[in-house]
């Protein structure tokens, strides 16, 4: 059987760029199939999946100016995809979305003709995406959160057509999906609700921190991070991109809260600003209003073995995002032994269960209570070590790969 894999995202897409990997990886061991990848990112990383049953397809056209950095991934954008992106600030800035939408699913159209005439049996992406309504090949679609559903405050998940484009999306994706991966029984119960889809086309996939981490980092290298970056001895760490409902901002204000207090926090953050409907600007305004420069550290978009250094030395995870159901640096803090505060809402509380710090992410002062609780308290950190890798536990690499794994037999089974 052959199975195919679009790949669409960049490092810069945070954590559905790490869960498109595990998919990756998790093809990666079943032997039996061959596997085509089509291609579209210049962050795929080609020597990982260099392998004999498998083929990259790079839709993207590849110029001979263009390079390859050190992991082997292409860096530069092509002058045809340069152009495509000043058009579309253009569209965006004139409020044209509808024109977008148009402009966008025309495209769709003409990528997934690429999927024809390669003999494919089977679709699988990592994100609700058009292609896989486009054609008529069988398809594993995952609906990562409905949130726009329950939150449409949130520019990014209303404004700019958003709230047109996921309903359109999901709406295509309910009638002609295979199967439906969500990650908690949460995700489950939301695609039943808002779209009707039988509970038997769902399959409940949970996340998995990224492989890229590396638990055992040395010691030296955790101080050669800390010199690089003039990291503080002690420090929160949010590696979250400056969405509205991520939430940096009642984070600062707690951080101002235990300030009045002389209870010094330092902060780093790292992630995107997110230029369309960032926070950043309002985050970084009331830092400086409330004299914070010297606590809070934004250190942009890190990979690799700094983003080990950074959990590893972080006194913890701080996370008080609005939205859920799941979030994969949970995962992350709990792979690398970081305790986790964590946001007392739907999806977060059930995703953390005994392994995390609870708090209101509205409410300030009840972010800034638990960050005190954790700050000088040695024995509960270890406590909450120990409860996250319980909880990490109960759902391993082994059955992730595993639970792909059959999906894929079931299907060949009955397709065969």
């Amino acid at each position: 059987m052959k199975i195919g894999f679009y790949f669409e995202c960049s490092t810069k897409s945070g954590g559905v760029y790490q869960y498109a990997l595990n998919l990756l990886e998790a093809l990666r061991e079943i032997r039996e199939h061959s596997v085509t990848v089509f291609n579209i990112s210049p962050d795929f990383p080609f020597n990982d999946f260099n392998l004999p049953n498998w083929q990259i397809v790079n839709l993207a056209t590849i110029k001979k100016s263009e390079t390859l950095d050190r992991r082997g991934q292409i860096r530069r954008e092509t002058f045809k995809r340069r152009v495509t992106v000043f058009i579309l600030n253009w569209i965006r800035k004139m409020r044209l979305y509808r024109l977008e939408i148009f402009l966008e699913r025309r495209n769709a159209k003409k990528r997934a003709m690429n999927f024809l005439g390669h003999d494919i049996d089977l679709m699988v992406f990592h994100g609700p995406s058009e292609l896989s309504f486009l054609t008529n090949i069988p398809a594993i679609v995952p609906i990562h959160d409905l949130e726009h559903r329950r939150h449409s405050e949130f520019p990014e998940l209303r404004a700019s057509g958003q709230w047109q484009k996921r309903e359109y999306l999901y709406n295509n994706i309910k009638k002609s999906a295979y199967k439906i991966l969500v990650d908690s029984e949460i995700g489950k119960q939301d695609v039943v609700e808002f779209y009707g889809v039988e509970p038997a086309r769902i399959e409940v996939v949970p996340f998995l921190p990224p492989s890229y981490l590396d638990p055992a980092i040395s010691r030296e290298r955790q101080n050669a991070v800390k010199n690089e970056y003039d990291l503080p001895g002690k420090f929160i760490f949010y590696p979250a991109q400056f969405w509205p409902h991520k939430n940096h901002l009642n984070l600062v204000k707690a951080l101002a809260l235990l300030k009045t207090q002389n209870i010094i926090v330092p902060a780093v953050f790292v992630g995107g600003k997110q230029e369309g409907w960032s926070a950043y600007g309002k985050v970084m305004e009331f830092v400086r209003e409330n004299a914070l420069e010297k606590q809070v550290k934004f250190l942009g978009f890190l990979e690799g073995d700094e983003m080990s250094a950074l959990y590893k030395m972080a006194t913890a995870l701080v996370m008080p995002t609005f939205l859920g159901p799941t979030n994969i640096p949970v995962y992350e803090a709990w792979g690398m032994d970081c305790p986790v505060l964590y946001s007392d809402i739907r999806g977060p509380r059930e995703q953390a269960g005994p392994a995390a710090l609870l708090f209101d992410p509205y409410n300030p002062e009840s972010i800034a209570e638990k960050i005190k609780e954790i700050w000088n308290n040695e024995p509960l950190r270890q406590d909450l070590i120990a409860r996250g890798r319980a909880r990490l536990g109960a759902w391993t690499r082994a059955d992730f790969y595993a639970k792909i794994k059959a999906l894929i037999g079931e299907f060949a089974a009955h397709n065969g």
